[in-house]
Parts: C-alpha cells; sequence; structure tokens
C-alpha cells in the first residue's frame, strides 16, 4: 500500500516514518521507493499517544532540512489521493503562506474538552519487546493503564493552567504545513520542551498538540480549515480529508462508496489498504481521467 500511494504521490519527495515496533515493513523496502527521501524507524508508534507528535516531528525536522521548500503534507499509510496530485500541488501554491488545518477551539463546554479534561496513558507500561514475549505480562500491562485512567478520571485536571493559559485548540491529524509554520513549530520543539509536558498525557494528542501551537503562537491567523465545533462530528469535517461517516477502519468497496467518492471535493480518502485493490484501481483509473480531461 505505502508503494502504490507514494507512486500516486510522484515525483515529489516523501519522507516515512515505519513505527519501530513493526515487522511487516523494512527500511530498506521502504527507501527502495523512487521518490522516498527519507526512511526512519526511531519511534515506537503508540495510538492516540504522544509518540505519534514525536515521530511527526521528525519527519518535519527531515523536511526542513532536505525539502525546505513547500507545505509538508503529513499523511497516513491509509491515506489516498481521490484526484491528480497536480491538483493538490496547485492547491497549495495558492495558499502559499497558509496552513491547510482544521482549528477548533475546545471550550469549557465542549464535547472535545474530555480529550484534555483528565490524564490519559495510551503507551503500555511495558516495552513492545516485554509485551510479545509474556502475553500474559501483556494483558496485565493492559489491565494496568485500563486501571490508571480510570483512576484518573476521578481526580481530572486544569489543563489550561498546565499550558499557561493557552486556549486548546482541536483537528484533524492530517493537514499541510507551510514552511514559515513549519519552522516556528520547530523551533518551539527544540527550544522550549519544557512546555510539552502536559500534552503527554492528553487523549489524541495528534488532534491537539500542532493545533494549540499553531493557534495560540506567532503563526496565529495563517490557517485555511474548518473552526466549527461540531462535537463528535468533528472528525468528519476534515479540511483535505473524505472520512465516512462511523470511522470504520478499512472503507468497503460498495457503490455507496463510489458514490461518495464521486461527490466529495477532497483530496484524499482515509482508511484503505492495500486489500481494496479494485476499489483503489478505479480510484486511479477515475484520476488519472481527470487528469487527461482536466474536469
Amino acid at each position: 500500500m505505502l508503494k502504490r500511494l507514494c507512486g500516486r504521490l510522484a515525483p515529489h519527495p516523501i519522507h516515512v516514518h515505519i513505527d519501530k515496533k513493526s515487522t511487516t515493513l523494512s527500511l530498506a523496502e521502504v527507501e527502495a521507493i523512487p521518490n522516498v527521501v527519507t526512511a526512519l524507524q526511531e519511534v515506537e508508534v503508540h495510538w492516540a499517544d504522544f509518540s505519534m507528535v514525536r515521530a511527526a516531528f521528525l519527519l518535519l525536522e527531515r523536511a526542513q532540512q532536505e525539502t525546505p521548500d513547500g507545505h509538508t503534507l503529513l499523511l497516513s499509510g491509509s491515506c489516498y489521493p481521490l484526484v491528480p496530485v497536480e491538483w493538490l500541488v496547485r492547491y497549495l501554491a495558492q495558499h502559499r503562506d497558509r496552513d491547510i488545518i482544521q482549528l477548533i477551539r475546545v471550550g469549557p463546554r465542549s464535547e472535545l474538552h474530555r480529550l484534555v479534561a483528565r490524564r490519559w496513558r495510551m503507551r503500555p507500561f511495558l516495552t513492545t519487546a516485554t509485551r510479545v514475549r509474556v502475553p500474559l505480562v501483556a494483558k496485565a500491562d493492559d489491565f494496568a493503564r485500563r486501571l490508571y485512567n480510570a483512576l484518573t478520571r476521578r481526580l481530572g485536571r486544569d489543563f489550561l493552567r498546565e499550558i499557561g493559559g493557552r486556549t486548546p485548540h482541536h483537528g484533524s491529524s492530517w493537514w499541510a504545513i507551510s514552511p514559515a509554520s513549519r519552522d516556528y513549530l520547530l523551533e518551539l520543539w527544540r527550544q522550549h520542551p519544557q512546555w510539552f509536558t502536559a500534552f503527554e498525557s492528553v487523549y489524541a494528542v495528534d488532534e491537539i498538540f500542532i493545533h494549540t501551537l499553531l493557534a495560540n503562537g506567532e503563526r496565529r491567523g495563517h490557517q485555511i480549515g474548518p473552526t466549527t465545533d461540531l462535537g463528535t462530528e468533528t472528525i468528519y469535517d476534515a479540511p483535505l480529508h473524505f472520512v465516512f461517516q462511523g470511522n470504520a477502519r478499512s472503507v468497503e468497496d460498495t457503490p455507496e462508496t463510489r458514490v461518495a467518492v464521486e461527490r466529495t471535493e477532497k483530496f484524499f480518502l482515509r482508511k484503505l489498504s492495500s486489500c481494496n485493490t479494485d476499489l483503489l484501481d478505479w480510484i486511479d483509473t477515475r484520476a488519472d481521467n481527470l487528469h487527461r480531461t482536466g474536469a
């Protein structure tokens, strides 16, 4: 799937971070993809955990070093382009100094406030190697984490005080950051790491961290994207990606799926995998036809 995704984004340079605990994809395989200029495998990535932010910032650093011009677009391996990549390039060029990102202010009465209203632990207590070696211990580790989260729910927290009075903002994990904002974020990351401690215990911090920094710093006002708080429906209002209702783990190839793809104006579809061969082929053919006709 990754090779196919990179091929559809060619000839544009790609920086890839592979989950350190992954055993299905090697660095050598990724480095062999023609338009991949960076392949890293440095962070064990855990769902909804701060490790996702660490991996993203490693990629931002490489983008700054190796491909400093133009936007940095963050995708997962299950994102897939619905239109010719030239259309995306043209769109980003029209917004050279803007970030394409969803920024939702998280007020105290927002349904999104629960993400920051308590301390969460999303990563295991034990190393992956230990968990794999002793499955029974892994189950105990999972129980300990659930117990921790149950206890911290009762305690609550004053997250605004912890982040110096800044206003939390939420949005899709998948964005396009301008060079100026990328450099600003990296400067904060390097010079003020103490600011980020509070975020390490936030749920789905990849949907809050960068968003909060941009909305409260010198790059505030340089963003384009949805700003309306839709509560639990916010996930479906991503600026660049189409997300199906229900946010299922994998998109199914149905007539309804194809109709939705034809109707959306978004650039990417979420939750595709290599198992969706027929759907991927259809999407590619459609995108190629759009490229030829310019429709």
